[in-house]
């Protein structure tokens, strides 16, 4: 979780972080990863239909946002929302995953 993040004024601000790159989030090949893979889980969120999430930044790096404005929005669309970009999340890591590559290697797997 990058400082900033979190629940504000009805925003969720967060980002999808995989176990496997956790304790690499700091190495700029693995930051480069994970916001292309933030993007594209809100992507796939988006045509779904599911929510309406988006991407922003915090502190130069992509985090997803969510927004609660409508006083009709459940707890359980915020869970649905929240389950969604878990599930698209691990779906679309294994396009991504390539923890021990290098970044050429890396970036040759991805195109």
């Amino acid at each position: 979780r990058l400082p900033g993040m979190g629940a504000v004024d009805g925003s969720y601000r967060f980002r999808y972080v995989p176990h496997d790159l956790a304790e690499r989030q700091g190495e700029p090949e693995v930051q480069g990863l994970l916001d292309r893979l933030n993007q594209e889980i809100v992507e796939a969120i988006q045509r779904s239909g599911l929510a309406l999430v988006m991407t922003t930044r915090v502190r130069g790096r992509v985090a997803i946002r969510m927004s609660v404005c409508s006083h009709r929005t459940l707890e359980a669309d915020i869970d649905a929302t929240f389950e969604a970009a878990a599930r698209w999340g691990r779906r679309l890591n294994k396009k991504f995953s390539v923890p021990y590559g290098s970044t050429s290697e890396v970036e040759a797997q991805l195109c």
